[in-house]
């Protein structure tokens, strides 16, 4: 169990400016990651790909997506709280927020990785734009080690039901 006021956010490793906290898993490895990540206002993620299909669920701000391989405002579509969408695995798609703060929810199996679709808009400016997040990429500091040894652990009872 984690509690929101427990979460220890970290600078994203790809997304230079935004925040991340790894709920479950380890996204360096094969395994269920659910990951929340913080975006600031008047952010832009360019259009990109993910080697694996991601649910998206925004819980807080509003958070505008769109699909393609060029950045085009116009067709975008504004997801407000609570609002989820499903991206298949190397589908191209870009982000952005407008005035407002922006937390969501990210669900994927392992490992992470993105791939821009314009090699020059990946901040990590490495020259090779198939990149996966090295095992350093994600700080895990702060976070039990059994949460990533034991990602299926039983849940036990805290009260008999009458």
């Amino acid at each position: 169990m984690i509690k929101v006021e427990d979460l220890v956010w970290t600078e994203h490793p790809v997304f230079k400016g935004a925040q991340t906290v790894i709920l479950v898993g380890d996204p360096t490895k094969a395994e269920m990651i659910v990951q929340r990540t913080k975006f600031p206002p008047h952010y832009r993620v360019p259009p990109h790909t993910h080697p694996y299909t991601e649910v998206v669920t925004v819980l807080s701000g509003n958070y505008w997506n769109s699909f393609g391989e060029s950045f085009d405002k116009s067709k975008g579509v504004e997801l407000h709280p609570g609002s989820v969408f499903v991206l298949p695995a190397g589908h191209p798609h870009y982000t952005w927020t407008e005035d407002a703060e922006a937390i969501l929810q990210v669900s994927f199996i392992g490992p992470g990785g993105v791939t821009f679709i314009n090699p020059g808009d990946d901040p990590r400016k490495n020259g090779n734009a198939q990149t996966r997040q090295s095992p350093d990429s994600f700080v895990l500091k702060g976070f039990p080690p059994a949460l990533f040894a034991q990602p299926n652990q039983a849940l036990e009872r805290t009260a008999d039901r009458a």
